[in-house]
Parts: C-alpha cells; sequence; structure tokens
C-alpha cells in the first residue's frame, strides 16, 4: 500500500487516504514554486530532520561520495538518480502532493558572485554568516551529523557553477566515456 493508499496490483491507479488520486510527481525549479508548496517542502524537510529519515539518507550520501562510488567515475548519474528517487518518496510519504525541486545553477552562473543569488535570500535557502554557517531561513541552526551547530555553505569557494554552454556541450556527445569517464 504505497504511501496509505488503496492500490491494486496490476492497475496504476491508487487512492490516497484523503481520497484523491496519487498523482506523477512534476518537479519544478526551486524559485519557481509558489510560496505555498515551497512552505510545504520546508515543513516536509524539518518533518524528515526530525524524524531521523534526512540524516539517514544524508548518511547514505556521505559514505559513498566518501568511497567515491558516488561522485567519481560512471556510477555518479545512475547512483544519483536512485538516491534522489528516495529522498522524494520520503518526502511524497509526507506531502504526495510535493515533487523534489531542483536547482537550475545556470540561472545563476551569470553572477559575478554566485552566492549573491536570490536563492541565498532570508524567504528562499537562507544566508550565511562569515563564516559560511547558514544563520536564516528554513536551514538555519541546523545541527548537522558530525555535531556543528549549523549547515556550512561556502558558495563560490571553490569550483564554477553549469553554464548553458557547458550544458550544450554535454549534451552533444554521443560517446558516453566523454561525460562519464573515471577522472581520478
Amino acid at each position: 500500500q504505497y504511501m496509505g493508499g488503496n492500490g491494486q496490483q496490476g492497475s496504476n491507479a491508487c487512492t490516497l487516504s484523503n481520497g484523491q488520486p496519487l498523482q506523477k510527481a512534476l518537479r519544478k525549479e526551486y524559485r519557481m514554486m509558489t510560496d505555498a508548496e515551497r512552505d510545504r517542502f520546508h515543513a516536509v524537510i524539518r518533518q524528515l530532520k526530525n524524524n531521523g529519515e534526512y540524516d539517514r539518507l544524508a548518511t547514505v550520501h556521505s559514505q559513498f561520495a566518501a568511497s567515491g562510488g558516488a561522485h567519481s567515475g560512471p556510477a555518479f548519474l545512475p547512483w544519483h538518480r536512485e538516491f534522489i528517487k528516495r529522498m522524494e518518496i520520503s518526502i511524497r510519504q509526507l506531502d504526495p502532493t510535493l515533487a523534489l525541486p531542483y536547482w537550475d545553477s545556470t540561472l545563476d552562473s551569470v553572477l559575478a558572485r554566485p552566492s549573491d543569488s536570490i536563492l541565498f535570500s532570508d524567504e528562499l535557502m537562507g544566508r550565511t554568516d562569515a563564516s559560511g554557517n547558514v544563520v536564516t531561513g528554513f536551514l538555519a541552526n541546523w545541527r548537522t551529523m558530525s555535531g556543528n551547530p549549523s549547515i556550512r555553505r561556502n558558495t563560490g569557494a571553490q569550483g564554477s557553477l553549469f553554464t548553458e554552454a557547458e550544458i550544450a556541450f554535454v549534451m552533444r556527445q554521443t560517446a558516453i566515456e566523454n561525460v562519464l569517464a573515471f577522472t581520478a
């Protein structure tokens, strides 16, 4: 019984406990969510943090990232596809009307300082102090798994955001090794 619904084996239909049909998830760019959707998303993420599911998923991600299995080589895309699916299922178990939003970083790649993006404002993902600690927004003062009193974000400290040209280059590739080759 997926998400508390009454789905029948052999059927693609599922009616949730509130009488509504379970709909396909429609992912939106985080900034394109309505205020109500964003508020519900923030509430669900807080619930996942409070019930331990957020930290469980974060542990899975950090363990595979540390081993190189998630962030190095050809497993990157399929590994993260599965991880994101599991995160979205956790979200939808609490609010089946939500989908996991995405971040279109190309929107911020033209900024001289990506940390100046509206994404990192009080209303959205929160601002940081001079040390990079998230001090406003729904992630403010979240204790991390390693015991830090807050999440630390150092946007722009290393690397760069994807540009439209870089995405177009990747999409033009016809040989998988040009995109997913092991780089170490």
